[in-house]
């Protein structure tokens, strides 16, 4: 009986030993896992704000792009009506204006068959001209397509470099196709600005078209994975997109086919461009944190069992994981403080008004653009609302179109009329506001991202002046312009020159209807002078003719002169020049020269002989009674001077008398 106690005492030991033991085994699984759901639930919702923020700078920048073409068009076929100089003059004004758009490189024009020698990415001679006709952004613009056209990514001809190209069609007021305006966008450009994130060693943000063609990676790749144009994505996204086709976010896990690495993603499909993008980072930097932890957590164990055991003696190993413990979730706290820094430089050095705002409209965050417009500091916006810095009419409107992002969820892109109390300036401003989620989907914030357009609005009521001002000149001196584009056969004209032939703005503006108002008797003839001397000959135009106004028949003379353009290879492109109304010149100069014959008349029809003799006593008029007197010809006579008819001894005193 004795015997068995120290037995049963040594099971029961081990039953204490084993059941200790398998607490804290239990309790040591429960704190790794909930490290690692923590970090996980941490990487989750950073993944994808990053990918809400990356996708939206990217997109707002598509959209500025966007409104860039669009002005370089309208701009274009104002040039185009005034000549090779103005157009010359707008190629430097963009040049000056793409280094405000950073993923822009080169803006070029095509005309309407697909020669792009308009490009801010031309030397300044020879002219370059580029064949662009085969392109799939010119062929669907000039099948109709008259909004924002992406294209890519492709191998640019100019540079070689793989790009993406946004693309617009450009058409006259009456609706006829006159080329294309495109922007680059370098794919490398794109992927360095992706560079500053910090989403560690792991880490990855990827762009891609809708039909997921690779456009830009950081980090880049080595071998055929690295191509631009790759299709290579995980199956987990397939399925996520075919099974959610609806859902533009998703955040889950998988392994990257084209370096094997297993890292959570979250997935962001842009708004309205045809691109979406994932941002991940990788498990394995996530999960040194929580297998260090579990590994100390089982010496742990294994040091608490050996103390049950061996003694106390085991418990400085406990104290040494402890301590191990808390330093590595010092370290990551470190590492989210560092990469919250970062996010932080990146937003506070780009030029757009980044903000965050809670559920109740307070500010909780606004970059370094924000606080100078304010001139406040970052205490001074925190906990503040639109009161405090807009007039009251502003903070109304704002906080109406807050709701709809906070309570309806939407994403709301609209322009804004401001006046900032700091500065007391009405301003306007192009805004993208969204709602922002936690991991359970709930919106616990609002981002906004707001451009200035005040000078750009400024800037197009100066370009309408300055137009309303060439149209008054034109007007006070008569003189009409036009342009003539042999491509297309068909010609433009200033309000001027509308009035000198009697036209309106729907009139058909081509080589026929031109011909249709040069008078009948004139037509023949300027015709000929037109292929021959002009387009044949090469000179420049310049003729008097006459025309029949279109709108009441009434037939004026005027005055053109024009000059030819052509290519390299002496193709004509287009003539431009001007027309006058000469009408009332002309009027004058045919009484001069009748009031002329008149008097030519009386002098031949005199009793008395007439002569008319220069300085030198050549005669420059003679006539008919003084013809016959000295029995000469009208034409011998003039072709002779006095001391050829008058004796030598004569010749001095005749000439005297003359002179």
């Amino acid at each position: 009986m004795h015997a068995l106690l120290p037995q049963r005492r040594f099971h029961s030991y081990y039953v204490v030993v084993g059941l200790a033991t398998a607490a804290i085994m239990a309790l040591s699984g429960f704190l790794v896992w909930k490290q690692r759901a923590e970090g996980y639930a941490m990487a989750e919702v950073s993944v994808a704000n990053t990918a809400d923020v990356l996708a939206i700078q990217v997109d707002n920048s598509l959209d500025q792009a966007n409104a860039l073409l669009d002005s370089v068009g309208r701009r274009y076929l104002t040039a185009q009506q005034r000549g090779a100089l103005e157009v010359e003059h707008l190629v430097q004004q963009v040049r000056s204006e793409v280094p405000n758009y950073p993923l822009i490189s080169r803006v070029g024009i095509t005309n309407e068959l697909g020669i792009s020698s308009i490009n801010t990415g031309y030397g300044s001679a020879p002219v370059q001209y580029l064949n662009l006709s085969d392109r799939d952004y010119f062929q669907r613009a000039r099948a109709g397509d008259k909004g924002l056209i992406y294209s890519g990514p492709l191998m640019a001809r100019l540079t070689g470099e793989w790009s993406l190209v946004l693309a617009r069609r450009i058409e006259s007021p009456s609706g006829v196709f006159m080329g294309v305006v495109y922007a680059t966008l370098p794919v490398q450009t794109i992927g360095k600005s992706f560079a500053q994130l910090g989403l560690g060693p792991g880490g990855v943000v990827n762009l891609r078209t809708a039909d997921l063609a690779q456009v830009a990676r950081y980090p880049e790749l080595s071998g055929a994975e690295r191509d631009v144009g790759n299709r290579s994505v995980s199956s987990a996204i397939r399925e996520l997109m075919r099974a959610q086709p609806g859902q533009d976010r998703y955040v889950f896990e998988a392994v990257a086919p084209t370096d094997g690495i297993e890292r959570i993603y979250a997935y962001r499909k842009f708004d309205h461009a045809p691109f979406w993008m994932t941002v991940g980072r990788a498990s394995a930097d996530l999960e040194t944190a929580w297998r260090r932890t579990a590994f100390w957590l089982a010496v742990l164990a294994l040091g608490i069992s050996s103390f049950l055991v061996w003694g106390a003696g085991r418990l400085a190993t406990q104290h040494l994981a402890l301590d191990r413990r808390l330093k590595e979730k010092e370290d990551a706290e470190r590492r989210l403080r560092d990469s919250e820094e970062r996010l932080n430089t990146i937003l506070d050095n780009v030029e757009a008004y980044i903000y965050l705002k809670d559920t109740e409209g307070r500010y909780v965050y606004a970059n370094a653009a924000v606080r100078r417009l304010w001139q406040v500091s970052m205490e001074q916006i925190v906990g503040r609302t639109d009161a405090q810095f807009f007039d009251a009419q502003t903070a109304a409107t704002v906080r109406s179109t807050d709701r709809r992002v906070i309570e309806e969820g939407a994403t709301v892109r609209t322009e804004e009329s401001t006046t900032v109390l700091a500065t007391a300036q009405p301003a306007t401003y192009f805004s993208v506001k969204l709602p922002l989620r936690d991991a359970a989907g709930r919106i616990y914030a609002l981002c906004g991202i707001s451009t200035d357009l005040t000078e750009q609005r400024l800037a197009t009521s100066a370009l309408r002046r300055t137009l309303a001002s060439l149209d008054d000149a034109q007007r006070v001196g008569g003189v009409g312009s036009y342009e003539l584009d042999f491509a297309s056969g068909l010609w433009s004209s200033s309000p001027e020159l509308e009035r000198i032939l009697g036209i309106h703005a729907d009139f058909a503006r081509n080589v026929e209807s031109w011909l249709s108002l040069v008078h009948a008797e004139d037509r023949g003839m300027m015709t000929e002078y037109l292929q021959q001397e002009v387009m044949g000959a090469g000179k420049p135009f310049e003729k008097e003719y006459r025309i029949v106004r279109h709108n009441d028949g009434v037939t004026r003379w005027v005055y053109g002169r024009g000059q030819l353009d052509r290519d390299a290879s002496g193709q004509l492109l287009r003539m431009v020049g001007t027309i006058m109304d000469i009408t009332e010149r002309r009027q004058v100069a045919q009484e001069l020269a009748a009031s002329q014959a008149r008097f030519r008349t009386i002098l031949d029809n005199a009793a008395d002989a007439i002569f008319v003799c220069d300085p030198q006593g050549r005669y420059q008029y003679v006539n008919q009674q003084a013809c016959r007197l000295l029995g000469y010809a009208s034409e011998a006579m003039l072709q002779m001077a006095i001391a050829d008819i008058t004796p030598a001894d004569d010749a001095e005193h005749s000439a005297s008398t003359f002179v």
